[in-house]
């Protein structure tokens, strides 16, 4: 269960939170984007986690990108958008089995 932090504030006017997260290490590429993203997406911080343990997926920042989307609902955030989205594949040729890295802004 992710509990709800207290927060306040606001780091950019309109803007609530800027993730940038390695989502994981040598798996598929498509995998990464189903299962993570539109978690990330969704803002639901619990499925983020759930699919992370479930799915075995080796993300480095697991538990403080959910903290993060917790915190941002608890500021009242109402959308998230990918600012970019890449992987090592991009670089070595080989997209099946990537480092993938993700931006996302959350308002």
């Amino acid at each position: 269960m992710v509990r709800k932090p207290i927060a306040s504030g606001n780091f950019y006017p309109g803007t609530k939170a800027i993730l940038e997260e390695e989502l994981g290490k040598y798996i598929e590429f498509s995998a990464i984007k189903k299962k993570v993203v539109d978690k990330i997406l969704r803002l639901d911080p619990e499925g983020l986690m759930n699919t992370v343990a479930m799915e075995r997926i080796s993300m480095c920042g697991a538990a403080p990108t959910a903290i993060m989307l917790s915190a941002a609902l608890e500021l009242g955030v109402k959308k998230a958008e990918v600012i970019d989205y890449t992987n090592s594949g991009r670089v070595m040729g080989d997209y099946n089995r990537v480092v993938a890295y993700l931006s996302m802004i959350v308002y």
